[in-house]
């Protein structure tokens, strides 16, 4: 579902956000922003996978660690 997505995703964000990895000269944090769609009926996988990267670009503008859906206009 849409829901288990969202939570998904977010989970996935903030545990990579909570992790610092130690290059010998520094500590490195990192972000993500991911993109979500879920599966609508038609949708064959390189439109799932393009939803999907336009929900993500949309995350990117949002600003730092967010997650986004591609909503389809009818």
């Amino acid at each position: 579902s849409s829901e288990r997505a969202y939570a998904l995703a977010s989970d996935i964000r903030r545990i990579v956000e909570e992790h610092s990895f130690d290059t010998g000269e520094a500590k490195v944090v990192c972000t993500v922003s991911i993109g979500v769609h879920t599966l609508q009926k038609g949708d064959a996988a390189p439109m799932l996978i393009k939803k999907a990267d336009l929900a993500m670009y949309h995350a990117k503008q949002q600003g730092t660690g967010c997650v986004a859906f591609f909503f389809s206009v009818p």
